[in-house]
């Protein structure tokens, strides 16, 4: 009497005649395989393969006229906040509430590319924690009196670490040539980053870290693990046309912006042929509005809601959390020497 096996899936009949024959039929199967929204899992001797996640996969690319979390509009302003006069950026305004109509703001997050993203303040910390290292090696046990980058870092640190490289060479120092032009390809990045250029040199990044600390960076910027107050979005691979996001971005999460929701209504009207005369009505409403009157804005895609729910999540850590004031770094040396003294 043939028999079901649950080994061969639900469908494959396996003639019950002895463990030989069973393994034999097995064997002749097809591997089964089940489609995902994640990807393709692969059943392999009952194990399945990790899902694959692509790019594709994280954007709706026909969201519907309604206003909902996870909209990414292009053409938002960003009122003088960033480099940038105008960005994409992603709704973030609670679905209940867009839902009932409780509100008369959408708010935004702003979405800019990740190689422009190297060009802001943002960075600057993990530039400074390099160029310390560099000036270390340096030094190398000679007292060149070079300046170390502060936590806060401004022009004129640079400008002051510039002079004191020069004079060190005009006095005949000799100095380590690899760590001097890491330094040098460091301060050209700290000029980008304090003037109007609106993206970065990843030549001197990539010469400014070593090659693995370079690929680590990137690496977790991707995995979310670079910043709590960062979040990365992939290329949507869309028509640039049409796209959202036209490169790999990052959604920055300590800038959320408001915007009356009339602006995104009349933005959406199939109707509306002329933006300036279409922000008229809404103007007495909204004093700012001519942030709005350059460049109309776009809704373009949609993030997928289990792409957005861990956007929203970290999102929402990022305030929630209380935290407490640190110690000094004189109050944390005094109690670790307290710490190392018998009582």
């Amino acid at each position: 009497m043939p028999g079901w096996d649950q080994r061969a899936g639900l469908h494959e009949r396996v003639p019950r005649r002895g463990p030989a024959s069973r393994t034999r039929a097995l064997r002749r199967l097809p591997a089964r395989r089940s489609s995902s929204t994640f990807g393709t899992w692969a059943n392999t001797r009952g194990r399945p393969l990790k899902p694959k996640v692509t790019a594709r996969q994280y954007f709706d690319h026909l969201p519907d006229p309604e206003h909902r979390p996870g909209d990414i509009w292009c053409g938002l302003p960003t009122h003088g906040l960033l480099k940038w006069p105008s960005v994409s950026g992603i709704i973030v305004t609670p679905a209940c509430d867009l839902q009932n109509r409780k509100v008369e703001t959408l708010t935004y997050l702003p979405v800019i590319p990740v190689h422009a993203w190297f060009a802001t303040t943002g960075f600057l910390a993990e530039v400074r924690a390099e160029m310390n290292t560099c000036l270390d090696k340096l030094e190398a046990g000679r007292n060149l009196g070079l300046p170390r980058f502060p936590r806060a870092l401004r022009k004129q640190d640079a400008d002051a670490l510039r002079a004191a490289l020069e004079n060190a060479k005009a006095s005949g120092v000799q100095l380590a040539e690899q760590a001097l032009a890491r330094v040098a390809a460091g301060l050209r990045h700290v000029a980008v980053v304090f003037s109007n250029a609106r993206t970065a040199s990843l030549a001197d990044l990539g010469l400014l870290f070593s090659d693995k600390k370079w690929r680590d960076l990137r690496e977790r910027i991707v995995t979310n693990a670079l910043r709590t107050d960062l979040h990365f979005l992939p290329c949507d691979e869309a028509d640039l046309d049409w796209s959202g996001v036209p490169t790999h971005s990052v959604v920055l999460f300590r800038y959320p912006m408001s915007a009356p929701i009339d602006v995104f209504d009349t933005a959406m009207d199939p109707q509306m042929r002329d933006w300036s005369v279409a922000l008229e009505p809404i103007r007495p409403l909204c004093p700012g509005i001519d942030a709005f009157a350059k460049e109309k804005p776009t809704k373009r895609v949609r993030l997928q809601s289990r792409f957005l729910a861990d956007l929203l999540t970290r999102y929402i850590a990022l305030y929630s959390r209380l935290g407490s004031p640190d110690f000094s770094e004189e109050t944390v040396s005094a109690f670790a020497g307290e710490l190392g003294e018998r009582q």
